[in-house]
């Protein structure tokens, strides 16, 4: 699946737009359905990226993702768990098992907001700190990211893109909010 030449067409940018002109095609629906389903059936770490790699993947196209689990207290991350797929290893021994959301503000700005963070390559100067601005090294680029919170335990889960094909639009924020909670429960599991 990908975005189709009608929604390109369409050019739906803001917000409000996308709630009304937004729906998914049948296959699309297959697909989330797909997705949610077998979210249910994920073992361990083997099967959820064989997981993220066909079934997510066909709903929501990708080269990379990063998953990470943690708490924050007050200003203080604590990565409990980090699972790359398709990332660099370099990348991922840089983040550690503590940061601070002054160091990550693409994180910071989720938490604030609750909405999906989208970053195409012209917006990593603007958008990222100068800590972030690893993402250049590595090559990652068109990046949409969003998570999930458990208030419950006091912890969540995030989930950040990269290299998803064609340009970044609200649309992707749209699909993340709706494929999060699966990842969601299948990184949990």
């Amino acid at each position: 699946m990908s975005i189709t030449p009608e929604r390109k067409a369409n050019n739906i940018q803001d917000e409000a737009s996308v709630y009304e002109a937004f729906l998914l095609t049948n296959a699309e629906q297959d697909a989330l359905l797909k997705v949610a389903a077998s979210a249910y059936r994920i073992g361990c770490i083997a099967d959820f990226e064989a997981w993220v790699k066909s079934d997510v993947a066909a709903f929501f196209p990708h080269a990379m993702m990063l998953c990470a689990a943690g708490s924050v207290t007050g200003v203080d991350v604590h990565i409990e768990k980090v699972l790359g797929i398709g990332y660099p290893k370099a990348f991922l021994d840089n983040l550690g098992v503590m940061t601070s959301l002054f160091d990550r503000p693409f994180l910071r700005r989720w938490l604030e907001q609750n909405k999906p963070q989208l970053i195409d390559e012209p917006m990593i100067e603007v958008l990222l700190s100068p800590f972030e601005q690893e993402v250049k090294v590595f090559g990652l680029v068109n990046i949409a990211a969003y998570g999930a919170l458990d208030l419950s335990v006091g912890r969540g889960t995030y989930f950040s893109f990269s290299r998803i094909p064609g340009s970044i639009s609200v649309i992707h924020g749209k699909l993340l909010e709706m494929v999060v909670p699966s990842l969601h429960h299948a990184l949990r599991t």
